[in-house]
């Protein structure tokens, strides 16, 4: 049993930590307060990264300035399908005057994009001067700021450059920033960083339980290491119970049937003796 404790809390421990390690910025992102980036913006922009859990009413976005599609396979090599994410930009609101500006990411299958789409519209309806309002459109948003690829940020750096957005051309590396919102579906997160702190946490106790395991039979090994020539008859023969430890760590885990089998085998001792033995082992030994 303690092996068996030892082994799986290493397998768990290990596998709980890898999967944390990959999912670390979804576990801050998800165990973070969020902040509402239209309504009450980020204080300060070195707030403004990977690991950002952001909860907010949107009502701006800007045109998508590039997709990705991904095409899906089978174990045997066979196309099972393909996705496409597009990738818009997102304003985030930071102090009283600033705006800087990150992508904004969403897959072709979310049920969202259609709203998406008609902020996006709306918004650059009004950045074009072809209506003197905006907001006409809103969805709330629940996500986070994850970094973001070098490619598809170049991308957004050459729309903002394209587009003329800003007067002085630094203020593209000023303003826009290498990360990207990807909306989440909060249960299935919850669920899968679950899993992940679920069998580091269980992998840490079985091999803390391992460990006490170890402590307790050695407190009855040392008891039993003081019978000093106290011993047991089997088959005509006497035996130190000192020296039978193995039978001793069986009947201690509770393996009566297996404590019968050692004392049968290593022994020699009948059915019978072996079940008198092992069932009254403790009375026989005195430790109880």
């Amino acid at each position: 049993m303690k092996n068996f404790c030892f082994k799986a809390g290493g397998i768990l421990l290990i596998i709980g930590v890898i999967m944390c390690f990959v999912l670390r910025t979804d576990i801050v992102i998800l165990f973070s307060e969020p902040v509402d980036i239209f309504m009450d913006g980020v204080e300060d922009v070195d707030d403004v990264k990977a690991g950002l859990s952001i909860e907010s009413e949107m009502y701006l976005l800007m045109e998508c300035f590039g997709s990705m599609e991904t095409t899906h396979k089978n174990r045997a090599g066979q196309t099972t399908g393909t996705s496409v994410d597009y990738y818009y930009i997102m304003p985030v609101f930071v102090g009283d005057t600033d705006t800087y500006y990150v992508a904004f990411k969403v897959s072709s299958k979310s049920d969202d994009l259609s709203m998406y789409n008609k902020i996006a519209n709306d918004t650059m309806a009004y950045l074009y001067m072809e209506q003197d309002y905006f907001g006409t459109y809103s969805t709330d948003i629940n996500g986070g700021l994850y970094k973001l690829d070098d490619e598809i940020y170049g991308h957004m750096k050459d729309w903002f450059e394209e587009t003329q957005f800003f007067t002085i051309d630094s203020d593209i590396n000023k303003y826009v920033l290498p990360y990207v919102f990807k909306p989440h579906q909060e249960n299935g997160l919850k669920t899968l960083v679950g899993i992940a702190l679920g069998a580091a946490i269980l992998g840490i106790v079985l091999l803390v339980g391992s460990l006490f395991m170890d402590k307790k039979y050695n407190a009855r090994r040392k008891a039993l290491s003081q019978k000093g020539d106290a011993t047991v008859t089997i088959n005509g023969i006497q035996y130190r119970v000192s020296m039978m430890e193995q039978v001793d760590r069986l009947i201690a885990k509770g393996n009566i049937e297996k404590a019968k089998k050692k004392l049968m085998k290593d022994y020699r001792a009948s059915d019978v003796e072996a079940q008198q033995i092992a069932e009254n082992w403790n009375n026989i030994v005195g430790l109880y």
